[in-house]
């Protein structure tokens, strides 16, 4: 019973955090707090469709991850809005079978009791905070990770792999790469930004304190394809392409659906 309560909570928060951003410093705070949270994600144990390896929640959003694929729904605050928004990014040419690993796990575990039929309830149900699909192209792997105001994905490029070989299609919608270098994807109701791609190779040090150096990338557009260009490099060491999705206001929430008339943090920031 604990554990349904803190996953109820953690929902109802958000909700709370999104809303109450305009009533005054303590909901402020309570609005930054809540946004740091990492993302959540649940290995699929019959909770939703089979082809599912990992999916997310969140206010406004709905993130399954697929051997070669990512579906992300999403819900425009405006609650006139004809139809959610949806990104469909799928990995040109990968390797449809990669290992997929949930990383960090996290204390809380999600239940859901849908219906009088205990057999057909999934309790337990671990969450983590990152998410491995290992040689999705050869020496690339593809990690997910975010938290309450993005979801960002890592390409970790081997030394010696190919980054050329990493192209995404996006179905239902064209996107177009403005002046500074980023991605835009229209979609219903608004529009999903990927910034100008952040490329680096560890020079020295480890993960949890790398020194990095960085390295020139862009986004190249065909139509519904995308894939980066990269400028020279050290091909004698891994390397990193870090594009982060940014999820633009009209999807976190809005003033006729949430609300909260009190709000507190406690000393442990929670």
């Amino acid at each position: 019973m604990k554990t349904t309560v803190l996953v109820v909570w953690l929902v109802l928060v958000l909700s709370i955090a999104v809303s109450a951003q305009s009533s005054g410093p303590l909901a402020n705070r309570s609005a930054a707090t809540y946004f740091q949270l990492p993302l959540s994600f649940e290995p699929n144990r019959g909770q939703t469709d089979a082809r599912v390896d990992f999916l997310s929640h969140g206010s406004g959003y709905t993130l399954l991850l697929m051997p070669t694929e990512a579906l992300l729904s999403l819900r425009p605050s405006e609650p006139n809005a004809a139809e959610p928004g949806t990104v469909r990014m799928r990995l040109a040419g990968a390797n449809p079978h990669p290992k997929v690993t949930g990383l960090d796990e996290q204390p809380g575990q999600v239940n859901y009791f849908l219906g009088n039929d205990p057999r057909k309830w999934r309790t337990g149900i671990p969450t983590y905070a990152k998410v491995s699909y290992q040689n999705v192209y050869p020496g690339v792997d593809l990690v997910y990770y975010g938290n309450q105001r993005r979801l960002e994905y890592d390409l970790v490029v081997s030394a010696g792999a190919d980054p050329t070989e990493i192209s995404f299609d996006f179905a239902g919608a064209i996107p177009h790469i403005e002046a500074n270098g980023d991605l835009i994807l229209p979609v219903a109701g608004g529009e999903v930004r990927f910034p100008k791609p952040v490329v680096y190779q560890i020079e020295t040090g480890s993960l949890a304190s790398p020194r990095q150096h960085a390295v020139t990338a862009q986004y190249v557009v065909r139509g519904n394809h995308v894939a980066f260009a990269v400028s020279d490099y050290d091909h004698s060491k891994g390397l990193v392409i870090d594009p982060t999705v940014l999820l633009y206001s009209t999807y976190l929430g809005g003033s006729n659906f949430d609300g909260a008339f009190a709000v507190t943090v406690d000393s442990s920031g929670n």
